[in-house]
């Protein structure tokens, strides 16, 4: 009677260690994904900082601090390092619908010249919104 109560105890205690076990694996792997949308938004922002700076001094060409204009260069090597970290950011995450839709609108903006353009600040901030959907718990 004893060893039979024993067996039945081993076997309530490996059904637990069993679901434990499953739920924590599904819960690290969320809190996993929820990071890692986490670091694409952060990518998102810090790109579009860059390009507001880049604009900024587009437009305001006396605030250089050689008192000439601005080269193309200067104003491009941050904006390309934030475009390149983004680009890794995308790299690391799921197969999600989003990721594809963000690395699609990259690519067909690739040309520096195109950030320049209006329709590209509000497409890539409509775009970090929705990343940054996906970043709230539920």
């Amino acid at each position: 009677m004893l060893a039979a109560l024993t067996v039945l105890l081993a076997i309530i205690a490996v059904a637990i260690a069993w679901g434990t076990l499953t739920y924590m694996r599904s819960h690290d792997l969320k809190i996993e994904t929820r990071n890692g949308w986490i670091e694409l938004h952060k990518s998102m922002v810090n790109l579009q900082v860059h390009r507001k700076i880049a604009l900024i001094q587009i437009m305001e060409p006396e605030a250089h601090p050689g008192g000439g204009p601005w080269s193309y260069v200067d104003l491009q090597k941050p904006f390309s390092l934030a475009a390149a970290q983004l680009r890794g950011q995308l790299d690391r995450l799921n197969e999600d619908p989003l990721i594809a839709e963000i690395a699609q609108f990259l690519d067909e903006k690739e040309p520096l010249a195109r950030w320049q353009m209006p329709g590209y600040g509000a497409r890539l901030e409509a775009l970090s919104d929705s990343v940054a959907q996906k970043c709230r718990p539920k």
